[in-house]
């Protein structure tokens, strides 16, 4: 069977979506919201980042360790935190962070947001990233194949 390059090339693709509860973070919603999320799945330049997300952070301390080398301490530390590096985190937890700051929809979160939910409940953090990984495993969802591209059916003789 050959591929179909044209059905390929026009069927609609868009990211998969999916609630996760958080009910640890209740607090933080309206009396009457349901404590819960929506994250999507990452695209294939997004896994990428995450995926070395962690590798170049440590690179990024050695790199502004050996090009402010004699700087006052405070300064390194606060160039350090303005580029967004985050010295002494593990390189897996930093994928953590950067997989729920790419793949959190509502409300879009971003790093320190992010941090701070795995400080307030590490269950709740995980449960994000876990939800966030097996919708970009699953990949992105298909639409309709255009109606032109599919194949007619065979008429009865």
């Amino acid at each position: 069977m050959a591929f179909d390059k044209k059905a390929f090339a026009k069927t609609e693709v868009s990211r998969r979506t999916a609630e996760v509860e958080v009910p640890e973070l209740s607090i933080f919603f309206g009396k009457d919201e349901k404590p819960v999320f929506i994250v999507q799945n990452l695209d294939a330049p997004e896994i990428a980042k995450v995926e070395v997300s962690g590798q170049s952070n440590e690179k990024m301390v050695m790199l502004v360790s050996h090009l402010f080398a004699g700087t006052e301490p405070e300064k390194i530390k606060a160039i350090k935190e303005l580029a967004g590096i985050n010295e002494g985190l593990e390189p897996g937890y930093i994928q953590c962070l950067t997989r729920i700051e790419l793949g959190s929809t509502e409300p879009k979160l971003n790093r320190q947001e992010a941090k701070r939910i795995g400080k307030i409940s590490q269950e709740a953090f995980y449960r994000i990233n876990r939800k966030i990984k097996e919708l970009s495993g699953q990949g992105s969802a298909l639409g309709k194949l255009p109606a032109s591209m599919k194949t007619p059916k065979s008429k009865t003789v």
